[in-house]
């Protein structure tokens, strides 16, 4: 078994707890340590029977585990993995219940796909991406590095999801529309046309209601 440690101890750190038992049903892969926290917070605390290392603790291992990114926000993601030494190692976790084709190209670092999602043909996933529960995602799709579907995002053909962008709950993109790097879409939303980087958008259709600086 590979010794892994989970990046978070917030909801959807404790949801990767789940995702890790459920790949261990079939196949015994992963001892997990426990949660750590960039930022410090909660150490000495027990999470889901697991406890919160320090970075004291972290590091005092034998050796370096494995991580899991158990964060939402894509830059909060991003922050962590900076925060972590350049050798660090993020496998690449699928739930077994993921429908995908061979023709899906998977990053094998740090990408983390949860239960019920699809993924059809001709899709790339980059470094760090999340996919949260029942997400669909069509042909001749990439979603980028750090981006982050919330459960239910539907993602429509030939769609290009940016660098760092946030999908609410239960948001929409229609074919042939991409959404720029670190963008916001609010949950319910659904996108039309592009959305430029750093701006949030939201509604139906979606519209920018804030942009960067």
């Amino acid at each position: 078994m590979t010794d892994i440690v989970i990046v978070g101890s917030g909801g959807f750190g404790r949801e990767v707890v789940t995702l890790l038992e459920d790949l261990n049903l079939d196949c015994k892969a992963w001892n997990i340590l426990g949660f750590w926290n960039s930022d410090g917070s909660q150490e000495g605390a027990e999470v889901s029977g697991l406890p919160v290392l320090s970075r004291a603790e972290l590091f005092s291992l034998n050796r370096l585990p494995a991580f899991v990114l158990g964060l939402g926000f894509p830059e909060a993601k991003r922050n962590a993995v900076q925060a972590l030494p350049p050798e660090a190692t993020f496998p690449t976790l699928i739930h077994p219940t993921v429908v995908r084709s061979s023709r899906v190209e998977i990053s094998q670092r740090g990408v983390v796909i949860t239960a019920r999602c699809i993924l059809t043909t001709d899709i790339a996933v980059k470094d760090f991406a999340m996919l949260n529960l029942a997400c669909t995602v069509g042909h001749d799709s990439v979603i980028g590095e750090y981006a982050s579907l919330s459960p239910g995002t539907h993602i429509s053909g030939r769609v290009k999801i940016g660098t760092g962008v946030s999908m609410g709950t239960g948001s929409v993109v229609i074919p042939e529309r991409s959404v720029g790097e670190w963008s916001v879409i609010g949950a319910g939303s659904v996108v039309i046309s592009d959305i430029p980087a750093n701006v949030t958008a939201v509604g139906v259709p979606a519209k920018v209601t804030n942009r960067a600086g």
